[in-house]
């Protein structure tokens, strides 16, 4: 008999011992989902802020062109010389953040007519999501 109780009592306090573990992995469960969720919230603020910043580049960037493109036009024609044509490309080479793919944007220019008016409408091509890799004349470096 006392064997008997003396293999309760040790059984007993194994169950509570198992009992507090097992409470203690329920707690540690969590806070592993709640170090998950919490992670999960900040990959997406993450990439919140990286849309935003990319629009931000997208504004600069477009700025900068619209900048080169009013300086160009020397003559205030709104007709663009070669002389002019050649100096808007080889300042918009110097755009940070900016590729330009001069060959497209000189057969666009002769398709649409060398106004200023037509680059600027080029130029927006940088605000379109639309835009494709093929026709479109200038790509940003994006941020990734």
């Amino acid at each position: 008999n006392v064997r008997l109780q003396e293999s309760v009592k040790s059984l007993e306090g194994s169950v509570s011992n198992l009992q507090d573990l097992s409470k203690t992995l329920d707690q540690v469960r969590a806070l592993e989902g709640q170090s998950l969720d919490e992670l999960e919230k900040q990959l997406e603020s993450s990439r919140q802020i990286l849309g935003t910043m990319q629009d931000s580049l997208r504004g600069s960037v477009l700025q900068g062109l619209i900048s080169v493109i009013m300086t160009v036009d020397t003559d205030g024609s709104g007709e663009l010389s070669d002389d002019e044509i050649n100096d808007l490309i080889e300042k918009m080479e110097h755009i940070q953040g900016v590729d330009l793919k001069e060959g497209l944007l000189r057969k666009k220019l002769t398709e649409r007519g060398r106004r200023i008016s037509t680059i600027l409408e080029v130029a927006g091509d940088l605000l379109s999501d639309d835009a494709t890799a093929e026709n479109s004349i200038f790509s940003l470096d994006t941020l990734t």
